[in-house]
């Protein structure tokens, strides 16, 4: 019986040997998860955050080369769903004519992976006379253009807004949460900016400024500004004022979470499809989120309660 057994694994294995004979040879080329090369066509308002988070797979990978484009959320989008990227990363959704769009042309929405999730804050110099902000007056303001002078009477002077250009993410958040969901009020924004790193040079020089930017932007560069926080009623009926931080994003506390994503053309396992994962479950890159002062996707976090 033994003899048999043996037989017939020698036969199976002189079978594996001679078939892999016949195949053809692989392409030492060829892209595989972690091997290939890939452009990421990245929002410019997070480009430095990913740039960061994508150093490490580079290095592991000795046969994988990733560069960063930086461009306008709206560009990446159009990159996408014009073909020519294969993969985005992002910090907002799809806006309502572009899934308008895909809807008309029978376009499914990409395969996407959840990286970080960021926040859209409001900041002003540190000589603004306020610290806080109603979420409701927010609103209203963007919404229906009501002043903010009837929720802040103490303010001397009506607060100039700065944001980035309509195509920026940053932008696009602000329309989402404080506007109606398709535009803001025209006037609203005192001045729009070719990007952020142009706004918050303008905060920093205007005491009556506030600037529309994103928590990964702004949470190491406090000696400079103050992010303000945003003031709501609970459901218990007591007004609160929540202070913009990880913690709060973290825990569903803060009203205006921008989810990072990742999206790829095609739903293969591809060499894209490996540094989008590797963006959204490595220990490395994930720590760099956290480092940043925004909540990685794929961690476990443990809150510690100030005393």
């Amino acid at each position: 019986m033994k003899n048999n057994i043996l037989a017939v694994l020698l036969c199976l294995c002189g079978a594996a040997a001679m078939q892999s004979c016949n195949e053809p040879k692989r392409d030492a080329n060829a892209e595989t998860l972690f091997a290939g090369k890939a452009e990421i066509v990245c929002d410019e308002e997070i480009a430095p955050l990913i740039q960061t988070a994508i150093i490490g797979f580079d290095s592991a990978n000795a046969s994988a080369v990733v560069t960063l484009k930086p461009a306008t959320s709206r560009t990446a989008y159009a990159d996408l769903l014009g073909g020519s990227a294969r993969l985005i990363v992002v910090a907002r959704p799809y806006l309502y004519d572009e899934d308008s769009l895909m809807k008309k042309f029978g376009v499914v929405a990409h395969k996407d992976f959840h990286v970080a999730t960021d926040a859209l804050v409001f900041f002003a110099n540190k000589q603004f006379p306020t610290d806080t902000l109603p979420a409701a007056a927010l609103k209203a303001y963007f919404s229906n253009a009501t002043p903010l002078s009837s929720s802040l009477p103490f303010l001397k002077n009506a607060p100039q807004f700065y944001a980035p250009q309509p195509s920026s993410s940053v932008t696009a958040n602000l329309v989402r949460y404080c506007g109606n969901g398709r535009t803001i009020k025209e006037k609203t924004i005192s001045r729009y900016f070719s990007s952020g790193d142009s706004v918050r040079a303008a905060v920093q020089q205007n005491t009556n400024a506030i600037g529309v930017g994103l928590l990964s932007q702004l949470c190491n560069d406090t000696a400079r500004f103050k992010m303000l926080r945003i003031g709501y009623t609970d459901s218990t009926g007591a007004y609160t004022k929540l202070t913009v931080h990880q913690s709060t994003v973290y825990r569903n506390m803060y009203p205006y979470p921008v989810r990072i994503t990742a999206l790829l053309k095609e739903d293969l396992r591809n060499f894209p499809f490996g540094v989008a994962s590797y963006l959204a479950t490595e220990a490395k890159p994930q720590r760099s989120f956290l480092t940043n002062g925004i909540v990685p996707a794929y961690a476990k976090i443990r809150l510690l309660e100030e005393e």
